[in-house]
């Protein structure tokens, strides 16, 4: 085994944050690929070469594109304007001429998720007002409770108010 199933979710997860988030946004809302899918765009720093790697729980596909010779795809040619269009076109495609159904990444029991401050990433206290939630494998989640947000800090905030 190369990696557990947890890790290999946590960075399914990660790779989820590209598409739905990321570089990787267009083929959403430019392409119309909606389906659950993680990925990666990728470009070389003379633009020489770009590409996009994707999967869902069903397919994974790679779309390189490149040239041989010292020469640039051209200023800007990222892996998210030059790959990510035809990855996008060849999953939409693909899913639906094999009627793949649209399908959540199964998550292992040994990852949970864990409420957590926002500015602390610890367990929040009765103090904390931006929280978020967070996967972690199971033991390697906070123990300690926000040490930023506190009873002081409430009073000092309302002190503050008051003066200025």
């Amino acid at each position: 085994m190369v990696l557990s199933e947890e890790t290999a979710y946590m960075i399914t997860s990660l790779l989820q944050s590209v598409i739905n988030e990321g570089t990787g946004g267009s083929s959403r809302w430019k392409y119309g690929f909606r389906r659950n899918a993680a990925g990666k765009t990728g470009t070389t720093s003379d633009w020489t070469d770009a590409w996009f790697v994707g999967y869902t729980p069903h397919l994974v596909a790679g779309v390189y594109v490149g040239v041989d010779e010292p020469l640039t795809l051209g200023r800007h040619e990222s892996g998210a304007r030059a790959a990510l269009p035809v990855w996008a076109k060849f999953m939409k495609r693909s899913h639906e001429m094999l009627d793949l159904p649209d399908q959540e990444f199964v998550k292992p029991d040994g990852v949970i998720e864990v409420e957590i401050c926002k500015d602390s990433k610890k367990l929040p206290s009765k103090y904390c007002t931006e929280l978020e939630t967070e996967l972690f494998i199971r033991g390697t989640e906070p123990t300690e409770t926000c040490d930023i947000h506190s009873a002081s800090q409430d009073r000092n905030d309302n002190f503050n108010d008051i003066i200025f």
